[in-house]
Parts: structure tokens; sequence; C-alpha cells
């Protein structure tokens, strides 16, 4: 189904890049928002909007497992990336200690995820999703936030969505051989 979509995922959650007009000591999430207003979509963002200390909501192993899936999401092609984030956020709760494996259950070459992320790449990758999801603004109210068409939908409820914007272009997938879609039925007969 893959083939038949366009999908980013920005591994960024409420992280947030701790700059002095919104700055604290530890995560705090209107700070999150504070970081967003002044960032987000921004032709001359304000310096240290995409540089710095970062402030994950749930500690430095958090925002390590972004990093991670970051340089997974630079090297490798949409499929691979999406078995590794099956693997790691899915089967194994983000664990910095199932890098290595997911990387493997992904065919992915660790060294090579692992090279970029003690490089200077991280940063400059880091600082891509951050971008993008600040330009969300203030709109994006929690984790994970998805958007089909530009629109906000329940991730519990994605493929669903997903499988009827498809089938609105008269395309069924695969993937959707599980899903029940509306149909549309003919308007009621009139008896006169």
């Amino acid at each position: 189904m893959l083939s038949s979509i366009e999908y980013n995922m920005y591994p960024w959650g409420n992280a947030y890049y701790n700059v002095s007009k919104c700055a604290s000591a530890v995560f705090d999430k209107q700070k999150t928002f504070c970081w967003a207003e002044l960032c987000g979509n921004k032709t001359n963002p304000l310096p240290g909007c995409f540089s710095g200390p970062v402030l994950c909501q749930h500690g430095q192993d958090e925002c390590d497992a972004d990093s991670y899936e970051t340089c997974a999401r630079s090297l490798y092609p949409t499929k691979q990336f999406t078995e590794f984030i099956t693997c790691f956020e899915g089967t194994n709760e983000a664990r910095l200690n199932m890098v290595k494996h997911c990387a493997n259950v992904a065919k992915m070459s660790f060294l090579a995820i692992e090279a970029c992320f003690f490089s200077a790449d991280r940063q400059k990758l880091d600082a891509e999703v951050a971008k993008a999801t600040a330009a969300l603004g203030k709109a994006k109210l929690g984790t994970p936030w998805v958007l089909l068409n530009g629109v906000r939908v329940d991730p519990g409820g994605m493929l669903k969505q997903v499988c009827m914007a498809l089938a609105k272009e008269g395309k069924t997938p695969t993937g959707c051989s599980s899903v029940e879609l509306p149909t549309s039925s003919p308007p009621p007969s009139r008896i006169c």
C-alpha cells in the first residue's frame, strides 16, 4: 500500500529547541507551543530556533531515539524505514538498546545509522524534522499528530481513512482488503 501513497514521518514529538524567549530548565509542554509560535512558518526564524539544546517530553533517551529514527529515515527508503519504526517504536517502545535489532529486522546497516547519529549530520537532520513539526504551529496538540491530505486524523482509524481517500481516487490496494469502506448507494426511489 505504501506505493499508493506519499508518506512522511517526522520523529520529533513534543520536543523543542530551548530558545531564550521560551527557555526552561526542564521540559514544559507550554514551551513547546511558545517555540512553535516563534519558530514555525517563519521566513527568518529567530537565532537558535533550530540549533542548541533540545528538550524532549520524556528526557534524553527520547531525544536520542528520535535522532536514531531521523538518521534511519534519511538513509533508507520509506518501506525499510517503516519496518524499522514498526519494530523500534511499535514492538520495542523506542528502547535504545533495540536500535541495532530493529535495524537488522529492517535490513538496514546499524553501523550506518550509528555513524549518522554521532556525526554533524545529526544536528542538520534533527533541525529538518523540527522545522516540519514547528510549521504546524500551535495546531499540533499531541503525538502522534497524523495528517491525511492536510487534515488531522485519529491514528487509530488511520488505515480506514487512507483506504477511503484511495477509494475516492479509484484505487484499492491489497492493504485495504480488510477495511470495511462505506459504499455510496443510489438515492431512494420516489413514488408519486
